[in-house]
């Protein structure tokens, strides 16, 4: 405080109340890119998400609090949810490349800063969806599990039958050999008794 005595008067100066202390304007995306063509920015934020095709993969945003009170006065800080971890600090020229981003979803956080410290009320967001190539989507890895599936299993069936033919042909060549033995054994049993026979008379 200051107070200082003027003829009948005391004057009291409270630099306090001086203090800035209200809080930056929201950040605006003012455009976005993809690869080297620009996208009308207003028709995609009234998207809740915007479906990106697997080719691409390469976008940049621009952005701005679009004060000229603080322009010069504000450091801007940008994340991609699902690809950054922390906040980045912005360079002068307010805006920011993902190159062959991977699919999936993602999420762009800008916000502002001004120098006492005041972070912008909200926080502004673009949602956005990159396609995975067909190869990677879930019908074709299901449908190629399947065709796989489908091929151990005839060559399980065409192995299971070449096993069983096997043993058919096994089973008939023990039994033709049994039958043959068999009678060879009666053949030599006859003769033998035969002999047998004529040993004393012969």
């Amino acid at each position: 405080y200051m107070m200082y005595g003027v003829k009948d008067q005391l004057s009291v100066f409270q630099p306090s109340i001086f203090y800035y202390n209200e809080p930056p304007p929201d950040v605006v995306i003012t455009d976005f890119k993809i690869f080297n063509t620009y996208f009308p920015v207003d028709s995609l934020q009234r998207l809740t998400q915007i479906k990106l095709e697997p080719d691409q993969n390469s976008v940049s945003f621009y952005f701005s609090a679009l004060s000229f009170k603080q322009a010069d006065k504000l450091t801007y800080y940008y994340m991609l949810n699902g690809h950054d971890e922390n906040w980045i600090k912005a360079d002068r020229n307010l805006s920011v490349n993902y190159a062959l981003l991977p699919p999936g979803h993602y999420t762009f956080l800008v916000k502002c800063e001004n120098r006492e410290g005041i972070f912008s009320a909200s926080t502004t967001s673009f949602k956005m969806y990159v396609s995975p190539p067909f190869w990677r989507t879930g019908w074709f890895i299901s449908t190629m599990l399947m065709l796989v599936a489908m091929i151990a299993y005839s060559m399980h069936r065409l192995r299971l039958n070449r096993l069983l033919a096997v043993e058919k042909i096994r089973n008939r060549v023990a039994r033709d050999l049994h039958d043959d033995m068999g009678s060879t054994l009666s053949t030599i049993n006859i003769l033998s008794s035969m002999a047998k026979a004529k040993m004393n008379s012969d």
